[in-house]
């Protein structure tokens, strides 16, 4: 009968330590409980951490234009580049630079 005595006043201190835990936390704003909060400050944070994510989405799909935009220049660049050499006339004025050094 002392042990069921000794296990319940065990019982009502943690208990009401939980309480006091709970209570303390959930009046605090920056480590606040979720369950303290009421409906529109829940529905306000739920809206926040959205745009959050949207907000986050639409910096990566802009990342990704802007990769493709300068993957795009660099071959248009190297197109025109590569368009506008004449490989044989190159290779022509080389050949003579070269007779004319050596001989």
């Amino acid at each position: 009968e002392e042990d069921d005595l000794n296990h319940d006043h065990v019982y009502r201190e943690q208990s009401h330590k939980i309480n006091e835990i709970y209570n303390e936390t959930a009046s605090k704003k920056l480590f606040g409980i979720e369950g303290a909060l009421s409906e529109q400050e829940r529905e306000e944070r739920q809206l926040e951490g959205l745009i959050g994510k949207v907000e986050a989405r639409i910096a990566v799909s802009n990342a990704y234009i802007r990769l493709l935009s300068i993957v795009f220049f660099f071959l248009l660049y190297l197109t025109v580049l590569s368009s506008q050499r004449d490989v044989t006339t190159i290779n022509a004025v080389e050949n003579a630079i070269l007779q004319n050094i050596i001989h």
